[in-house]
Protein backbone atom coordinates (compact mmCIF):
# COMPACT_ATOMS: atom_id res chain seq x y z
CA UNK A 1 0.00 0.00 0.00
CA UNK A 2 2.93 2.58 0.78
CA UNK A 3 4.33 1.68 -2.50
CA UNK A 4 1.53 2.26 -4.48
CA UNK A 5 1.19 5.68 -2.24
CA UNK A 6 4.44 6.98 -3.37
CA UNK A 7 3.72 6.24 -6.96
CA UNK A 8 0.40 7.42 -7.65
CA UNK A 9 -2.06 9.87 -6.85
CA UNK A 10 -3.87 7.57 -4.33
CA UNK A 11 -2.30 7.69 -0.31
CA UNK A 12 -0.90 4.43 1.52
CA UNK A 13 -4.02 4.91 3.39
CA UNK A 14 -6.49 4.75 0.50
CA UNK A 15 -4.71 1.86 -1.40
CA UNK A 16 -4.93 0.38 2.32
CA UNK A 17 -8.04 0.67 2.73
CA UNK A 18 -8.98 -0.54 -1.02
CA UNK A 19 -7.18 -3.55 0.12
CA UNK A 20 -9.46 -4.49 2.97
CA UNK A 21 -12.31 -4.86 0.07
CA UNK A 22 -10.26 -7.25 -1.38
CA UNK A 23 -10.06 -8.87 1.84
CA UNK A 24 -13.65 -9.08 1.98
CA UNK A 25 -14.00 -10.70 -1.49
CA UNK A 26 -11.78 -13.16 -0.44
CA UNK A 27 -8.71 -12.22 -2.19
CA UNK A 28 -5.23 -13.58 -0.32
CA UNK A 29 -2.32 -10.96 0.29
CA UNK A 30 -0.57 -12.16 -2.83
CA UNK A 31 -4.21 -11.57 -4.80
CA UNK A 32 -4.79 -8.39 -3.28
CA UNK A 33 -1.43 -6.97 -4.02
CA UNK A 34 -0.89 -7.86 -7.44
CA UNK A 35 -4.92 -6.39 -8.05
CA UNK A 36 -4.30 -3.43 -5.79
CA UNK A 37 -2.34 -1.33 -8.97
CA UNK A 38 -4.55 -1.83 -11.81
CA UNK A 39 -7.82 -1.06 -9.79
CA UNK A 40 -5.52 2.40 -8.70
CA UNK A 41 -4.83 2.80 -11.88
CA UNK A 42 -8.80 2.48 -12.95
CA UNK A 43 -9.38 4.72 -10.09
CA UNK A 44 -7.33 7.31 -11.15
CA UNK A 45 -8.59 7.19 -15.00
CA UNK A 46 -11.97 7.53 -14.38
CA UNK A 47 -12.13 9.92 -11.30
CA UNK A 48 -14.40 7.57 -9.04
CA UNK A 49 -12.93 6.89 -5.48
CA UNK A 50 -10.82 4.16 -4.93
CA UNK A 51 -12.66 2.52 -2.57
CA UNK A 52 -15.78 2.34 -4.31
CA UNK A 53 -13.63 1.05 -7.27
CA UNK A 54 -12.42 -1.96 -5.50
CA UNK A 55 -15.80 -2.50 -3.92
CA UNK A 56 -16.94 -2.75 -7.52
CA UNK A 57 -14.04 -4.82 -9.37
CA UNK A 58 -13.97 -7.29 -6.57
CA UNK A 59 -17.99 -7.71 -6.87
CA UNK A 60 -18.25 -8.11 -10.43
CA UNK A 61 -15.08 -10.19 -10.94
CA UNK A 62 -16.82 -12.39 -8.27
CA UNK A 63 -20.11 -12.26 -10.09
CA UNK A 64 -18.97 -13.02 -13.46
CA UNK A 65 -15.98 -15.59 -12.30
CA UNK A 66 -13.44 -13.86 -12.93
CA UNK A 67 -10.00 -14.91 -11.17
CA UNK A 68 -7.76 -12.35 -10.04
CA UNK A 69 -5.15 -13.09 -12.80
CA UNK A 70 -8.11 -12.18 -15.39
CA UNK A 71 -8.47 -8.30 -14.10
CA UNK A 72 -6.00 -6.57 -16.29
CA UNK A 73 -8.23 -7.71 -19.66
CA UNK A 74 -11.02 -7.35 -17.63
CA UNK A 75 -10.12 -4.18 -16.96
CA UNK A 76 -9.31 -3.08 -20.20
CA UNK A 77 -12.72 -4.52 -21.83
CA UNK A 78 -14.25 -2.15 -18.76
CA UNK A 79 -12.26 1.47 -20.20
CA UNK A 80 -12.72 0.19 -23.86
CA UNK A 81 -16.94 0.27 -22.47
CA UNK A 82 -16.11 3.48 -20.66
CA UNK A 83 -14.49 5.36 -23.64
CA UNK A 84 -16.66 4.16 -26.62
CA UNK A 85 -20.25 3.59 -25.30
CA UNK A 86 -22.44 6.34 -23.67
CA UNK A 87 -21.67 4.65 -19.86
CA UNK A 88 -18.74 5.01 -17.66
CA UNK A 89 -16.46 1.99 -16.13
CA UNK A 90 -18.41 2.53 -12.46
CA UNK A 91 -21.72 2.17 -14.52
CA UNK A 92 -20.41 -0.87 -16.41
CA UNK A 93 -19.28 -2.72 -13.16
CA UNK A 94 -22.86 -2.03 -11.30
CA UNK A 95 -24.23 -3.62 -14.29
CA UNK A 96 -22.00 -6.93 -14.32
CA UNK A 97 -22.72 -7.33 -10.69
CA UNK A 98 -26.12 -7.29 -11.55
CA UNK A 99 -26.01 -9.71 -14.23
CA UNK A 100 -22.98 -11.54 -14.16
CA UNK A 101 -24.72 -14.61 -12.26
CA UNK A 102 -26.73 -14.87 -15.76
CA UNK A 103 -24.19 -14.54 -17.82
CA UNK A 104 -21.50 -17.36 -16.03
CA UNK A 105 -24.27 -20.29 -15.69
CA UNK A 106 -25.03 -19.59 -19.47
CA UNK A 107 -21.15 -18.79 -20.42
CA UNK A 108 -21.78 -15.90 -22.26
CA UNK A 109 -18.60 -14.48 -23.17
CA UNK A 110 -16.92 -11.38 -21.25
CA UNK A 111 -16.97 -9.75 -24.75
CA UNK A 112 -20.70 -10.06 -25.48
CA UNK A 113 -21.27 -9.30 -21.86
CA UNK A 114 -20.21 -5.97 -21.87
CA UNK A 115 -20.74 -4.92 -25.64
CA UNK A 116 -24.71 -5.84 -24.32
CA UNK A 117 -24.57 -3.28 -21.92
CA UNK A 118 -22.80 -1.15 -23.56
CA UNK A 119 -25.56 -1.45 -26.67
CA UNK A 120 -28.58 -0.77 -23.81
CA UNK A 121 -26.95 2.30 -22.30
CA UNK A 122 -26.31 4.19 -25.56
CA UNK A 123 -30.44 3.80 -25.52
CA UNK A 124 -30.55 4.99 -21.97
CA UNK A 125 -30.77 1.91 -19.84
CA UNK A 126 -27.48 2.01 -17.31
CA UNK A 127 -25.88 0.90 -14.39
CA UNK A 128 -27.67 -1.66 -12.15
CA UNK A 129 -30.94 -1.12 -13.95
CA UNK A 130 -29.10 -2.48 -17.29
CA UNK A 131 -27.93 -5.29 -14.90
CA UNK A 132 -31.35 -5.67 -13.77
CA UNK A 133 -32.61 -6.57 -17.53
CA UNK A 134 -29.63 -8.29 -19.17
CA UNK A 135 -30.21 -10.76 -16.10
CA UNK A 136 -33.84 -11.34 -16.39
CA UNK A 137 -33.61 -11.60 -20.40
CA UNK A 138 -30.58 -14.31 -20.02
CA UNK A 139 -32.36 -15.97 -17.09
CA UNK A 140 -35.49 -16.13 -19.32
CA UNK A 141 -34.23 -17.23 -22.08
CA UNK A 142 -32.63 -19.99 -20.63
CA UNK A 143 -35.08 -21.06 -18.15
CA UNK A 144 -38.57 -20.01 -18.97
CA UNK A 145 -41.23 -22.24 -20.65
CA UNK A 146 -42.96 -19.12 -22.51
CA UNK A 147 -39.56 -17.93 -23.30
CA UNK A 148 -37.74 -21.36 -24.49
CA UNK A 149 -41.63 -21.86 -26.82
CA UNK A 150 -41.70 -19.02 -27.73
CA UNK A 151 -38.49 -19.41 -29.58
CA UNK A 152 -38.65 -22.44 -30.57
CA UNK A 153 -41.86 -21.76 -32.80
CA UNK A 154 -39.63 -19.52 -34.39
CA UNK A 155 -36.93 -21.82 -35.16
CA UNK A 156 -34.47 -20.10 -32.09
CA UNK A 157 -32.68 -22.26 -30.56
CA UNK A 158 -29.51 -20.80 -27.65
CA UNK A 159 -28.26 -24.01 -27.50
CA UNK A 160 -25.58 -26.05 -29.79
CA UNK A 161 -25.99 -29.97 -30.46
CA UNK A 162 -23.86 -30.46 -27.50
CA UNK A 163 -25.96 -28.42 -25.30
CA UNK A 164 -23.78 -25.43 -24.83
CA UNK A 165 -25.02 -21.59 -25.33
CA UNK A 166 -24.40 -20.78 -28.97
CA UNK A 167 -23.74 -16.70 -27.17
CA UNK A 168 -25.53 -13.85 -26.61
CA UNK A 169 -24.60 -12.34 -30.14
CA UNK A 170 -25.55 -15.51 -32.35
CA UNK A 171 -28.49 -16.06 -30.25
CA UNK A 172 -29.85 -12.12 -30.65
CA UNK A 173 -28.90 -12.36 -34.74
CA UNK A 174 -31.09 -15.46 -35.03
CA UNK A 175 -33.89 -14.12 -33.07
CA UNK A 176 -33.72 -10.95 -35.38
CA UNK A 177 -33.84 -12.80 -38.29
CA UNK A 178 -36.30 -14.80 -37.41
CA UNK A 179 -39.02 -11.93 -36.74
CA UNK A 180 -37.83 -10.20 -39.76
CA UNK A 181 -40.77 -9.39 -42.00
CA UNK A 182 -43.36 -10.47 -39.21
CA UNK A 183 -46.16 -7.63 -38.23
CA UNK A 184 -45.66 -5.09 -35.54
CA UNK A 185 -48.12 -6.91 -33.42
CA UNK A 186 -46.40 -11.09 -33.68
CA UNK A 187 -43.25 -9.62 -33.06
CA UNK A 188 -44.14 -7.66 -30.24
CA UNK A 189 -46.05 -10.87 -28.97
CA UNK A 190 -43.08 -12.61 -29.40
CA UNK A 191 -40.70 -10.63 -27.58
CA UNK A 192 -42.79 -10.40 -24.73
CA UNK A 193 -43.03 -13.99 -24.22
CA UNK A 194 -39.00 -14.00 -24.88
CA UNK A 195 -37.59 -11.35 -22.67
CA UNK A 196 -40.72 -10.65 -20.50
CA UNK A 197 -43.46 -7.96 -20.48
CA UNK A 198 -41.26 -5.21 -18.81
CA UNK A 199 -38.31 -5.88 -20.74
CA UNK A 200 -39.01 -6.16 -23.96
CA UNK A 201 -38.29 -3.01 -25.41
CA UNK A 202 -34.56 -3.97 -23.94
CA UNK A 203 -34.46 -6.72 -26.03
CA UNK A 204 -35.82 -4.46 -29.17
CA UNK A 205 -32.82 -2.04 -28.77
CA UNK A 206 -30.25 -5.19 -28.69
CA UNK A 207 -31.72 -6.30 -31.85
CA UNK A 208 -31.37 -3.57 -33.33
CA UNK A 209 -28.00 -3.21 -32.32
CA UNK A 210 -26.94 -6.68 -33.98
CA UNK A 211 -28.33 -5.47 -37.13
CA UNK A 212 -26.40 -4.38 -39.92
CA UNK A 213 -26.50 -0.93 -41.13
CA UNK A 214 -27.17 0.40 -44.58
CA UNK A 215 -25.20 -1.14 -47.12
CA UNK A 216 -24.07 -3.37 -45.82
CA UNK A 217 -22.62 -0.97 -42.85
CA UNK A 218 -21.15 -3.10 -39.12
CA UNK A 219 -23.56 -2.95 -36.82
CA UNK A 220 -23.81 -1.04 -33.98
CA UNK A 221 -22.46 -4.03 -31.72
CA UNK A 222 -19.86 -4.91 -33.96
CA UNK A 223 -18.03 -1.75 -33.81
CA UNK A 224 -18.64 -1.65 -30.11
CA UNK A 225 -17.65 -5.17 -29.53
CA UNK A 226 -14.51 -4.92 -31.93
CA UNK A 227 -13.30 -2.35 -29.63
CA UNK A 228 -13.60 -4.52 -26.87
CA UNK A 229 -11.97 -7.38 -27.99
CA UNK A 230 -9.28 -5.47 -29.01
CA UNK A 231 -8.90 -3.43 -25.45
CA UNK A 232 -5.72 -4.49 -24.27
CA UNK A 233 -3.55 -1.84 -23.10
CA UNK A 234 -6.25 0.62 -23.01
CA UNK A 235 -6.45 0.90 -19.28
CA UNK A 236 -2.46 1.89 -19.28
CA UNK A 237 -3.23 4.37 -22.33
CA UNK A 238 -5.70 6.17 -20.05
CA UNK A 239 -4.10 6.61 -17.07
CA UNK A 240 -0.83 7.53 -18.67
CA UNK A 241 -3.38 10.57 -20.62
CA UNK A 242 -5.22 10.90 -17.16
CA UNK A 243 -2.48 11.47 -14.83
CA UNK A 244 0.10 13.77 -17.19
CA UNK A 245 -1.27 16.41 -15.28
CA UNK A 246 -0.26 19.18 -13.30
CA UNK A 247 -3.15 18.40 -10.76
CA UNK A 248 -1.74 14.87 -10.94
CA UNK A 249 1.55 15.95 -10.33
CA UNK A 250 0.52 17.47 -7.02
CA UNK A 251 -2.04 14.64 -6.00
CA UNK A 252 1.44 12.40 -6.35
CA UNK A 253 3.57 14.95 -3.94
CA UNK A 254 0.66 14.88 -1.55
CA UNK A 255 0.78 10.81 -1.52
CA UNK A 256 4.53 11.02 -1.46
CA UNK A 257 4.39 13.86 2.26
CA UNK A 258 1.88 11.33 3.58
CA UNK A 259 4.48 8.52 2.62
CA UNK A 260 6.63 10.70 4.41
CA UNK A 261 4.79 11.16 7.38
CA UNK A 262 4.10 6.98 7.55
CA UNK A 263 7.80 6.40 7.17
CA UNK A 264 8.71 8.72 10.29
CA UNK A 265 5.74 7.56 12.48
CA UNK A 266 7.10 4.05 11.36
CA UNK A 267 10.78 4.93 12.92
CA UNK A 268 10.32 7.14 16.04
CA UNK A 269 6.82 6.01 16.66
CA UNK A 270 7.46 3.43 19.77
CA UNK A 271 9.63 6.44 21.15
CA UNK A 272 6.34 8.80 20.75
CA UNK A 273 4.24 6.03 22.39
CA UNK A 274 6.39 5.74 25.23
CA UNK A 275 6.85 9.55 25.84
CA UNK A 276 3.00 10.00 25.60
CA UNK A 277 2.77 6.83 28.13
CA UNK A 278 5.38 8.72 30.62
CA UNK A 279 3.21 12.20 30.56
CA UNK A 280 0.11 10.01 31.03
CA UNK A 281 1.27 8.57 33.93
CA UNK A 282 3.00 12.11 35.54
CA UNK A 283 -0.47 13.83 34.90
CA UNK A 284 -2.33 12.00 38.10
CA UNK A 285 1.04 12.71 40.22
CA UNK A 286 0.80 16.25 39.22
CA UNK A 287 -2.97 16.75 39.84
CA UNK A 288 -2.44 14.85 43.40
CA UNK A 289 0.31 17.38 44.36
CA UNK A 290 -1.77 20.66 43.31
CA UNK A 291 -4.21 19.89 45.05
CA UNK A 292 -2.30 18.81 48.50
CA UNK A 293 -0.77 22.40 48.42
CA UNK A 294 -3.69 24.02 47.34
CA UNK A 295 -5.43 22.11 50.50
CA UNK A 296 -2.81 22.47 52.67
CA UNK A 297 -2.42 26.32 51.93
CA UNK A 298 -6.18 27.67 52.12
CA UNK A 299 -6.31 30.16 54.41
CA UNK A 300 -2.87 31.89 52.80
CA UNK A 301 -4.57 31.51 49.55
CA UNK A 302 -8.18 32.90 50.63
CA UNK A 303 -6.08 35.68 52.59
CA UNK A 304 -4.37 36.71 49.41
CA UNK A 305 -7.48 37.11 47.51
CA UNK A 306 -9.05 38.79 49.85
CA UNK A 307 -6.35 41.40 50.60
CA UNK A 308 -6.15 41.90 47.14
CA UNK A 309 -9.69 42.24 47.00
CA UNK A 310 -9.85 44.77 49.63
CA UNK A 311 -6.47 46.98 47.82
CA UNK A 312 -8.04 47.08 44.68
CA UNK A 313 -11.66 47.91 45.93
CA UNK A 314 -9.48 51.08 47.78
CA UNK A 315 -7.90 51.87 44.89
CA UNK A 316 -10.91 52.29 42.18
CA UNK A 317 -12.87 53.93 45.23
CA UNK A 318 -9.56 56.86 45.53
CA UNK A 319 -9.57 56.96 41.40
CA UNK A 320 -13.14 57.59 41.52
CA UNK A 321 -13.50 59.89 44.28
CA UNK A 322 -10.45 62.01 41.94
CA UNK A 323 -12.57 62.06 38.75
CA UNK A 324 -15.50 63.17 40.43
CA UNK A 325 -13.80 65.91 42.37
CA UNK A 326 -12.14 67.16 38.92
CA UNK A 327 -15.37 67.23 37.06
CA UNK A 328 -17.56 68.99 40.29
CA UNK A 329 -14.18 71.60 40.50
CA UNK A 330 -13.04 72.12 36.83
CA UNK A 331 -12.54 76.56 37.32
CA UNK A 332 -10.36 76.28 40.99
CA UNK A 333 -8.32 73.27 38.99
CA UNK A 334 -7.81 74.98 35.47
CA UNK A 335 -6.94 78.52 37.78
CA UNK A 336 -4.36 76.33 39.66
CA UNK A 337 -2.55 74.91 36.76
CA UNK A 338 -2.78 78.66 35.24
CA UNK A 339 -0.56 79.97 37.43
CA UNK A 340 1.65 76.83 37.75
CA UNK A 341 1.96 77.32 34.21
CA UNK A 342 2.98 80.51 33.98
CA UNK A 343 5.73 80.40 36.97
CA UNK A 344 6.98 77.39 34.82
CA UNK A 345 6.85 80.01 31.88
CA UNK A 346 9.35 82.62 33.65
CA UNK A 347 11.31 79.77 35.42
CA UNK A 348 12.10 78.78 31.31
CA UNK A 349 12.73 82.35 30.45
CA UNK A 350 15.27 83.05 32.40
CA UNK A 351 17.06 80.11 32.63
CA UNK A 352 17.27 80.50 28.78
CA UNK A 353 19.24 83.76 29.36
CA UNK A 354 21.34 81.64 31.51
CA UNK A 355 21.72 83.79 34.38
CA UNK A 356 19.94 87.04 35.73
CA UNK A 357 23.08 89.10 35.50
CA UNK A 358 22.65 88.08 31.70
CA UNK A 359 19.29 89.12 31.65
CA UNK A 360 19.78 92.14 33.55
CA UNK A 361 22.43 93.54 30.80
CA UNK A 362 20.43 93.73 28.54
CA UNK A 363 18.34 96.38 30.03
CA UNK A 364 21.10 98.94 29.70
CA UNK A 365 19.91 100.45 26.62
CA UNK A 366 16.32 102.48 26.72
CA UNK A 367 14.79 100.23 23.85
CA UNK A 368 15.77 96.98 26.11
CA UNK A 369 14.40 98.94 29.58
CA UNK A 370 10.86 99.75 28.17
CA UNK A 371 10.53 96.13 26.67
CA UNK A 372 11.99 94.98 29.75
CA UNK A 373 9.59 96.63 31.84
CA UNK A 374 6.69 96.03 29.34
CA UNK A 375 7.34 92.08 29.67
CA UNK A 376 7.63 92.08 33.15
CA UNK A 377 4.61 94.45 33.70
CA UNK A 378 2.50 91.52 31.77
CA UNK A 379 4.04 88.76 33.07
CA UNK A 380 3.50 89.81 36.68
CA UNK A 381 -0.15 91.26 35.57
CA UNK A 382 -0.76 87.62 34.52
CA UNK A 383 0.73 85.68 37.78
CA UNK A 384 -1.19 87.73 39.47
CA UNK A 385 -4.69 87.41 37.65
CA UNK A 386 -4.26 83.64 37.74
CA UNK A 387 -3.17 83.23 41.41
CA UNK A 388 -6.05 85.32 42.10
CA UNK A 389 -8.81 83.20 40.16
CA UNK A 390 -6.81 80.25 41.36
CA UNK A 391 -6.99 81.44 44.96
CA UNK A 392 -10.54 82.27 44.82
CA UNK A 393 -11.87 79.10 43.07
CA UNK A 394 -9.40 76.89 45.71
CA UNK A 395 -11.38 78.33 48.65
CA UNK A 396 -14.12 77.13 47.10
CA UNK A 397 -13.50 73.55 46.17
CA UNK A 398 -10.68 73.31 49.39
CA UNK A 399 -8.13 72.75 47.18
CA UNK A 400 -5.52 72.64 49.66
CA UNK A 401 -7.69 69.97 51.75
CA UNK A 402 -7.01 67.64 48.70
CA UNK A 403 -3.93 68.46 47.08
CA UNK A 404 -1.92 71.09 49.68
CA UNK A 405 -0.63 74.42 49.21
CA UNK A 406 0.28 75.30 46.22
Amino acid sequence: ARAAGRATTKTATESAEAMGYMALAGWNAEESVSGLMPILKLSESTGAELQQTSDLVTDSMSALGLKVKDISPYLDMLVAGNNNANTTAIMLMQSLTKTGGAAKVLDASLEDTITAIGILANNGTKAEEAGTAMNSMLTRMATHDKALDAMEKIGVDIYDVRGNFIGLKQTLVEIDQALSGMSTEKRTAILKNIAGTRYFSRMEYLLAGVRSGADGAASAWDELEKKVVNSEGALDRMNAQVTDTMPAAWERVRSAVNDAKIGIVDEFGNDATQMLDDIALKIPYITDSVTDFLSDHKKEIYDALESGGELLENVTNKAVYAVEFLLDNESAVVGALTAIGTVMVIRKTISAKNSLVAFASELTTPLGVIAGLSAAVGVITGVATAVNRAADAAADANLEKHFGNI
